[in-house]
């Protein structure tokens, strides 16, 4: 079979040395960069593009259509497993029903001819061996390995096994040369950024060929957000998971395939990289456990969208967008069952909800300016340097730094969901926690039961 002659890319191990300390306890490491070592290399391919148009030829021969039925009469497609849009099995399709599946089998034969008689030519006796191969190729339980590069990740300790469904590991230098070089991550990573990548979330599940819906890789797509979630939940840092590269373990197949996480997406463009100590571990796995837990029993639903809007800042470019967000996942959270006196109401509960990590007064201002600020994007269009320049707009941020409003409310929204989780594990609604936060601003007030919100709070922290 022709060869040619492709350049790669060859990684080395490199880990840069970890920060001295974080700044505070919710800000960015500073870190000093030492480039990781990369060189040109050069190894024998097939040529991709006439195996492509090799496939594309011999079933475009004629008589191809003509065979193929005869197989399906005689019941050789009887191993496909075509599916509706309920996910309900079709029993007895069609010849039409079933051609295109059928054909999409096929082309997987002849790349198994290819791979394995290194020929053009077709022999008939040689194409069927394959055929029948692949029908038995297709019952055998295939482990599969999926792979997420963290990009702006780093850590002192791995591997970290999660629930025993992810770990947070190592990237070698020479999966790393393999991930890049067999162009699954290409397309969702550019080289300058993937380049820098030391660590990546690992995950393994079993299926058959033939199962139909891929179930599997869909609950390691889910479970990869999940883990990335934790992460972010866990303390400050861009950390980031653009796509997931899946391949055979055993028995090995052809080639990896990838995915783009779209869900949390999102492009790594800062500089606050993100650090995990050791000393951080246990609080992380318990934060990803929580998230587990609650999806199995459902409650997950009730800040489903404060999630989603929490991770969606981390693929915001622009911070007007980041503040949108922020304010949305701060209301799902804290305006249950409100309609009115909506900025009062919000900054007045969370400022409750968050009484023991935070002064209640400092909270209620930055929830009061957080809200104040989208508003004026909302409805003026105006950027934060805008609004930090003008003499009507600039009071609206209370003396707090316009380039750091974002920082401060994504670490309000983080708190406010770890809070929340704490008292939805312990079996309480989010509708519950609201009223009883609304009565416990009632209580404040009463002088004549001399306490404090602090003291007379019944959510749980």
């Amino acid at each position: 079979m022709p060869q040619r002659v492709e350049q790669i890319i060859e990684f080395e191990d490199w880990f840069p040395p970890p920060p001295p300390s974080r700044d505070d306890g919710s800000g960015p490491y500073s870190r000093a960069f030492i480039g990781p070592a990369w060189r040109y290399a050069f190894r024998p391919r097939p040529d991709a593009r006439k195996i492509r148009s090799s496939s594309q030829d011999l079933l475009a021969r004629p008589g191809i259509e003509s065979a193929l039925r005869t197989l399906w009469e005689e019941g050789e497609a009887g191993f496909l497993k075509l599916f509706d849009a309920d996910n309900n099995q079709i029993t007895n399709p069609s010849f039409e029903r079933v051609f295109d599946a059928f054909v999409g089998s096929l082309l997987e034969v002849v790349y198994d001819y290819l791979d394995e008689w290194q020929s053009y030519e077709l022999d008939p006796e040689r194409f069927v061996q394959s055929y029948l191969q692949r029908r038995v190729w297709d019952e055998v339980e295939v482990h599969y390995a999926v792979t997420v590069p963290l990009l702006g990740f780093q850590t002192e300790s791995w591997p970290v096994d999660l629930s025993g469904l992810v770990q947070v590991d190592v990237l070698t230098a020479n999966e790393k040369t393999e991930l890049w070089n067999n162009g699954s991550l290409q397309r969702y990573i550019d080289f300058d950024t993937f380049m820098w990548c030391s660590f990546v979330l690992r995950q393994e599940y079993h299926r058959k060929l033939s199962d139909g819906i891929n179930h599997q890789a869909l609950q390691a797509r889910h479970h990869s957000n999940l883990a990335l979630t934790a992460l972010r939940l866990l303390h400050a840092g861009h950390v980031i998971a653009t796509a997931s590269s899946t391949r055979s373990v055993s028995p090995p197949t052809r080639g990896a395939n990838a995915g783009g996480l779209e869900d949390l997406g999102g492009s790594f463009h800062s500089h606050d990289s993100y650090y995990l100590e050791a000393s951080e571990i246990p609080a992380l796995r318990e934060i990803f456990a929580k998230l587990i837990h609650m999806e199995a029993s459902g409650t997950h639903r009730q800040l489903g969208l404060a999630l989603r809007r929490f991770n969606s800042t981390y693929s915001r470019r622009k911070r007007e967008d980041q503040i949108i967000d922020l304010t949305i996942a701060l209301e799902s959270c804290l305006l249950v069952g409100v309609e009115q006196e909506l900025k009062y109401r919000l900054a007045l509960r969370g400022a409750v909800l968050l009484s023991h990590p935070r002064k209640p007064e400092e909270t209620a201002s930055l929830l009061r300016v957080v809200y104040d600020v989208r508003s004026a994007i909302v409805h003026e269009g105006l950027s934060l340097e805008e609004m930090a320049v003008s003499k009507t707009y600039k009071k609206l941020f209370n003396n707090i730094p316009h380039n750091v409003i974002v920082d401060k409310a994504r670490e309000c929204v983080r708190q406010v969901v770890r809070v929340l989780i704490e008292n939805l594990e312990a079996g309480r609604s989010l509708r519950s926690v609201n009223t009883d936060l609304d009565s416990a601003i009632v209580r404040s007030l009463n002088p004549s039961r001399n306490e404090k919100v602090e003291g007379g709070n019944p959510v749980s922290h």
